[in-house]
């Protein structure tokens, strides 16, 4: 009797290094999860979402047609199914072409995963332009390294917020307690700056002297221990070492 070769099994988030991969080598800039959408891409001023599945469900097209409501380039990705050309896939990619959606299959069994793109989306981009892309658009203004999975879950996001703080605290490691002037106007911090050390959220920051304008920052116990302890900054030690290595520091 022969045996059925079994599929190894894989979460959601390993197909978004393939994914990130093929669209990178394509030219597009490449985000993971921001503001909950799995996967946003950016080239020549078009945003293209992509939300991932491991499987083609209601869940999943209920997504992604509300992701149209921010752009209308958005593609689902789901591992390609053993048998494409059936009559069933067939009539989903039909399903699928009716509501303008773009459709990727990632190949989980190839070695090293591939990917195909089985149609693009067909949405009139002119008839986006929401709130909602305007908070998407701001998000990934804030962003400069990209050190999220897409599709992870029980994992800390690396948001805008996120990643402004690490910066001034690399920053702050590197050069002792700065003023929010010298941030902003010597190192480049954005106007973001004052709100973020003075609203402190993650207790990595100090007043160390001086008020207001002249108001200097120092790091917190917290703040040298996310710096130097992967327990406290393990999910986010990519990030620290890309601001420690900036050149403009």
């Amino acid at each position: 009797m022969k045996k059925t070769k079994k599929s190894t099994p894989f979460a959601e988030a390993d197909m978004y290094k393939p994914v990130k991969d093929f669209f990178t080598g394509m030219g597009y800039t490449v985000n993971g999860e921001v503001l909950g959408i799995d996967i946003c891409l950016q080239k020549d001023g078009v945003l293209t979402i992509i939300e991932m599945k491991k499987s083609l469900n209601m869940t999943l097209l209920i997504q992604a047609v509300d992701r149209q409501s921010v752009t209308g380039q958005v593609f689902i990705a789901v591992p390609r199914p053993l048998r494409p050309r059936h009559k069933d896939t067939k009539t989903v990619e039909t399903i699928l072409k009716k509501l303008g959606l773009g459709l990727i299959y990632v190949n989980m069994s190839s070695r090293p995963k591939s990917i195909e793109i089985i149609m693009f989306p067909s949405v009139d981009l002119k008839a986006r332009g929401t709130k909602r892309k305007e908070q998407v658009d701001k998000e990934l203004a804030g962003r400069s390294v990209d050190v999220n999975t897409g599709g992870q879950t029980r994992k800390p996001i690396a948001t805008a917020y996120r990643e402004r703080a690490v910066r001034i605290a690399a920053l702050l490691e590197t050069h002792g307690a700065l003023s929010v002037k010298n941030l902003r106007h010597d190192h480049g911090c954005d106007e973001k700056t004052n709100y973020i050390l003075k609203n402190n959220y993650y207790g990595w920051f100090e007043h160390v002297t001086g008020e207001r304008s002249n108001a200097a920052y120092g790091l917190s116990a917290d703040g040298i221990s996310m710096l130097l302890d992967e327990a406290a900054g393990g999910d986010f030690m990519e990030l620290i070492q890309a601001y420690r290595s900036d050149d403009d520091m």
